[in-house]
């Protein structure tokens, strides 16, 4: 989980060669598409794209995306796959996850969101957790789905933040409780409306020491 903790950062701060040329063309896109001029963007993208600039697949992919060409999105999302980038990966996997054109297929969903999480995508990291802990797809592993979950968490995914307190919860002794008790501080800081009264349940299992101990470290 190290790795796919460098992955994340990298993607979250990365920026690729060209970006700032590309930003560029994107404003220019944008302000293209507010005035509904999406042909000629489509246009622009496809020209780039099939010109090899990788900071091209993924927009338009999207395009046809949005305006549900699956087809043609699939073909420019597997371009931006092929060439590395994380989103391309995430968005192949998401394909074979819901069955969009290519056919239902939890097994190669697995296999490309795995490909995005090593490149830090966060989404794939959130679904295989999801996949892990049902079993579909791949074998069920509960031990890997939390660590991909104590990514997430780091990461302000409340979910997984409150997912990670039930884990801790359930596991007892003084330190998982308050572990558990702190996950849930941040879940519903993120406003998971449930942990909060889990979070003061934990502490209330607390012996009087560690009890205090946890209300200093949680700033309750």
């Amino acid at each position: 989980t190290d790795e796919i903790r460098a992955a994340v950062n990298a993607a979250l701060k990365g920026r690729s060669p060209g970006a700032d040329a590309f930003a560029q063309s994107l404003k220019n896109a944008n302000h293209l598409l507010n005035h509904f001029q999406i042909d000629e963007v489509l246009d622009s993208y496809r020209k780039l794209a099939k010109n090899g600039c990788r900071d091209a697949f993924l927009p338009t992919a999207r395009i046809y995306y949005n305006a549900g060409k699956y087809k043609q999105a699939w073909k420019w999302y597997l371009e931006a796959a092929n060439a590395g980038l994380g989103e391309g990966l995430y968005h192949v996997g998401d394909f074979y996850l819901n069955g969009y054109y290519v056919g239902k297929n939890d097994h190669l969903a697995v296999k490309y969101f795995k490909k995005a999480a090593d490149k830090g995508n966060l989404d794939a990291i959130e679904l295989l957790a999801q996949y892990y802990m049902s079993g579909e797809g791949c074998e069920r592993d509960e031990v890997l789905a939390r660590e991909y979950l104590s990514v997430l968490a780091e990461y302000n995914y409340r979910n997984a933040q409150f997912c990670m307190g039930e884990f801790l919860r359930e596991a007892g002794g003084v330190k998982n409780t308050i572990k558990a008790a702190e996950y849930y501080r941040r879940a519903a800081s993120n406003g998971y409306s449930e942990a909060k009264a889990l979070q003061n349940e934990c502490l209330r299992q607390l012996p009087p020491q560690a009890q205090a101990r946890a209300k200093y470290l949680l700033g309750v």
